[in-house]
């Protein structure tokens, strides 16, 4: 199972990827000087959600 989203670094940005559309951004997150695990933390919970969301979808177009 290839994930549809993953996480990466842009311009000094840590993004969220979307490997369907050629792996551009669509998602953002700004550094965080107190706390720099903080954006990798948020962005691997959200690309987790948003693959089981995108596997849901498509065991359900593919029915």
């Amino acid at each position: 199972m290839n994930d549809r989203f993953s996480v990466g670094r842009d311009e000094g940005y840590l993004v969220i990827r979307d490997n369907e559309r050629g792996g551009r951004a669509v998602i953002a997150f700004l550094p965080n000087d107190r706390k720099p695990d903080a954006p990798l933390n948020m962005a691997s919970v959200c690309v987790k959600a948003l693959n089981a969301e995108a596997e849901k979808y498509r065991k359900r177009r593919d029915t």
